[in-house]
């Protein structure tokens, strides 16, 4: 299975504490460990406090995808942080909220 996800980091407002991530692609078995550690990394380095996804080019997402948002939710409020899903298009929206999370995260 090949890896489709693009992820760009914006951290021009890490001084603010927040830094943008611009995912484009699938979040699937193959891009949510790179995204997991990608994203790892970067709350070790930046340490957030408020960490915003733009999922405007995600265009699949499966239960590896949820399972990557929801630990990266725990760990941003296990540290007084906020993960928030900006710009989230139909399909990924509705795997959402068949899930039942668009009731537990921040989507802008």
């Amino acid at each position: 299975m090949a890896d489709h996800l693009t992820i760009d980091v914006d951290s021009s407002q890490a001084d603010d504490g927040i830094v943008r991530v611009r995912l484009e692609g699938e979040l699937d078995p193959a891009s949510a460990p790179r995204l997991q550690g990608e994203m790892q990394a970067l709350l070790f380095t930046a340490a957030p406090r408020e960490l915003v996804l733009d999922f405007q080019g995600v265009t699949f997402m499966d239960s590896s995808g949820i399972r990557t948002v929801i630990e990266l939710s725990n760990q941003l409020r296990d540290r007084e942080g906020v993960l928030v899903l900006e710009k989230v298009p139909e399909t990924p929206r509705r795997v959402l909220e068949v899930t039942g999370l668009t009731e537990h995260l921040d989507l802008r």
